[in-house]
């Protein structure tokens, strides 16, 4: 007989982060460097597991690339790993001919933080002149 999982002991957990990119694609991408990485969640306290990511933009969006990165807890003194990579699309919106704004879902079904550890996110596109504006939203819930 198998083992039947308690969803009542769990407490939901979202964090969502309105980021502007301010690097060149071309850039080195690292965290520390750039300036440009947003804190999207922090783990609960018996830790939490992420089961959604979402890049979306409401407005015209240049080809770019978006990050997803773990970290230790510590302000500047964190340590950054690379978890996922977004690939961002260019869209034109335009009153005047129908378009759907740029949207990427990601579904985890192994990415879990544990305390002390953090969720971040950042954005380097081809153009840095004429920058996009990424929501990010994360989805799960705390053990």
């Amino acid at each position: 007989m198998g083992t039947t999982a308690n969803f009542a002991a769990v407490s939901p957990r979202t964090g969502s982060v309105l980021m502007v990119a301010k690097d060149s694609i071309t850039t080195n991408i690292n965290p520390t460097s750039t300036g440009n990485t947003f804190l999207l969640l922090t783990a609960g306290s018996s830790g939490s597991k992420v089961n959604e990511i979402v890049f979306q933009a409401g407005a015209t969006t240049e080809v770019g690339l978006g990050y997803v990165w773990i970290a230790t807890t510590g302000g500047a003194a964190s340590t950054y790993f690379l978890y996922d990579v977004f690939v961002i699309t260019a869209v034109t919106l335009s009153v005047s001919v129908p378009t759907a704004p740029y949207r990427l879902r990601k579904q985890y079904s192994d990415l879990l933080l544990p305390s002390g550890k953090s969720l971040y996110c950042s954005h380097a596109e081809t153009n840095t002149t004429n920058q996009s504006i990424i929501d990010v939203t994360a989805s799960g819930a705390d053990f």
